[in-house]
């Protein structure tokens, strides 16, 4: 089969929200977890978010067609480096269990 589309769906379980987005169809062999680029509604390229107050953010509970993240082949954590390759936002390693990482603000 075929995929036709890929979406993604984030849920904030302290505010009870979530946020979708969906593009062109690629496969879970394929997928990078990582802090790229965040662009606003004019697709302007934003700055670095510091959430350094916070900690590390955790996503728990990644699943990929209802499986655990890390149960997809060839996943690689990618920091978000600016252009001079400082790392702004460093991605870990996913856990033990495979279904979650955390983000960690590092410079802007």
């Amino acid at each position: 089969m075929t995929p036709s589309a890929t979406t993604v769906t984030l849920t904030d379980d302290t505010t009870n929200t979530t946020a979708s987005q969906s593009g062109p169809a690629d496969t879970a062999t394929n997928g990078i977890i990582a802090a790229g680029p965040v662009y606003s509604a004019t697709n302007a390229l934003l700055g670095v978010p510091d959430f350094s107050i916070l900690g590390p953010l955790t996503f728990s509970n990644c699943l990929v067609d209802g499986a655990p993240l890390g149960s997809a082949a060839a996943l690689a954590p990618s920091d978000r480096v600016s252009s001079t390759n400082l790392v702004q936002i460093k991605t870990s390693a996913i856990n033990t269990t495979g279904n979650s990482f955390d983000l960690t603000y590092e410079n802007s």
